[in-house]
Formats: C-alpha cells, sequence, structure tokens
C-alpha cells in the first residue's frame, strides 16, 4: 500500500524547509554566543581596569606617606651608598 502523493509532497517540503532554514538557525546561535562572549569580555575588562586603578591611586596614597615603594627603594639605596661609602679606602698616596 502506497502513501498518496499529497503526503510524500508535503512531507518532502518540510523536510526541505527544515534544511533550508537551518543555517539560519546555527548562524543566529552563533551570533547569540558571541555577543554573550562580548559581554561577559566587557565585564571582565571593567572590573580588571577598576581593580587596577584601586590599586594605583593606594600605591600613590602610600607612596605619599612615605611608606610605599618609592620611601623603600630610597632607604634601600641611601643604606647601599652608606656601606660603599664605608668600604672605600683612603687615599694613600704620597701628597
Amino acid at each position: 500500500m502506497a502513501l498518496e502523493e499529497s503526503v510524500v509532497d508535503s512531507v518532502a517540503n518540510s523536510n526541505f524547509k527544515n534544511q533550508a532554514e537551518m543555517p539560519l538557525q546555527f548562524g543566529n546561535i552563533l551570533l547569540n554566543d558571541s555577543l554573550i562572549a562580548a559581554r561577559n569580555m566587557t565585564a571582565i575588562r571593567e572590573k580588571s581596569v577598576s581593580r587596577s586603578l584601586e590599586r594605583m591611586d593606594s600605591t600613590q596614597s602610600d607612596e605619599l606617606a612615605g611608606e610605599g615603594i618609592a620611601a623603600t627603594l630610597a632607604a634601600a639605596m641611601s643604606q647601599a651608598l652608606a656601606k660603599v661609602a664605608q668600604t672605600i679606602p683612603p687615599v694613600t698616596t704620597g701628597r
């Protein structure tokens, strides 16, 4: 018992329509995923910049207070120069 020609045509048209629309559906899925990824990257970038700015502000206020990296580096350099000055032998030429 064979199917009616109208049923076969209807199923074939439906299958063709589904196959034809598939790239569009995948394209929409990819577009949606890329938009979500872009939003996530924007959020990460904003958090990173805000944390960097907070650290820069705290570092600058510490340096102005004399407790920061610059003050520590200056103290270490002065100690190193003092040690160098202590270990230089005096001039012993006959002048």
